[in-house]
């Protein structure tokens, strides 16, 4: 197989753009008798520079005022072969090292707290400044979708709100395939449909994973589970950004039998003393 690669639409300027449109011509090599087999050419959207190409063609179908209108159409039927949309792969022990540098610039409170499920502590872990960041959001992604992959094959992931639900979108915004999002509220709404899991819901026994941002006692996690049981859904992993390393996690594990992992925890962000 022999290829001949034509750039036929770049995005950006200099040199290197965050992403082009390039014509493949693949030439397959003879049969065993010798006989040549037609060529097929391919359109394929390439990003770079940290970009999504899912998040381009997305946005390239939007419309806004630099993408030329001939090209709207094209991106758009590229979204329909998630095979043509390449982002080249980000080194992932980079990546964790960058998001826990925005951590530990961010997330980290100091003060007296009052924290959701009761207690009080100094000493407050709030990730969503470097979760609602261009930037933190995309490492959140990709981290986290290396993690769901590990669990096998699922349908959608779910983030407990408040802090899980930017979590659940960062990851089907990376995934190279669709991914559907599930938001679980801490309480079924008092108006409207009175759905406590919002979004398309898929058929019962579905696969899926939970994302929370930081745990504490793990009373969130256990709410959003037992929301998503009573929909129907198969839970099948519990991922979570920051443990706060207070038995959260071993509680989850206990009830749910399922081994609930963390990015980080406490003492990756604070000092011995302090954590």
């Amino acid at each position: 197989m022999t290829e001949d690669r034509r750039v036929i639409w770049r995005m950006g300027e200099g040199p290197q753009p965050f992403a082009r449109v390039v014509s493949v011509l693949s030439s397959p090599s003879p049969d065993p008798s010798g006989k040549r087999r037609p060529a097929s050419r391919s359109l394929v959207l390439e990003a770079f520079d940290g970009c999504d190409a899912m998040g381009v063609a997305k946005w390239v179908v939007m419309g806004p005022p630099a993408v030329p209108k001939r090209w709207m159409g094209v991106v758009g039927r590229l979204l329909g072969d998630y095979s043509r949309l390449v982002s080249p792969r980000e080194d992932l022990g980079l990546c964790r090292e960058e998001l826990l540098r925005l951590l530990r610039a961010t997330a980290v409170r100091r003060g007296e707290f009052t924290f959701t499920a009761g207690g009080r502590g100094t000493i407050l872990i709030d990730i969503k400044r470097a979760a609602l960041s261009g930037r933190g959001h995309r490492l959140l992604g990709m981290l986290l979708w290396d993690e769901v992959e590990r669990l096998g094959s699922v349908d959608c992931v779910a983030g407990a709100a408040l802090g899980g639900c930017s979590l659940a979108s960062s990851v089907s915004l990376v995934a190279p395939r669709p991914l559907d999002v599930l938001y679980v509220r801490s309480r079924a709404k008092g108006h409207g449909t009175g759905q406590q899991v919002e979004g398309d819901i898929p058929r019962s026994g579905s696969p899926v994973v939970l994302l929370e941002d930081v745990v504490r006692t793990g009373s969130s996690v256990l709410a959003a589970a037992s929301a998503l049981q009573n929909a129907g859904l198969r839970l099948v992993g519990v991922l979570v950004v920051v443990d706060r390393q207070e038995g959260g996690l071993g509680r989850i594990a206990e009830a749910l039998s399922i081994l609930p992992r963390s990015l980080f925890t406490m003492r990756d962000l604070v000092s011995p003393e302090e954590a």
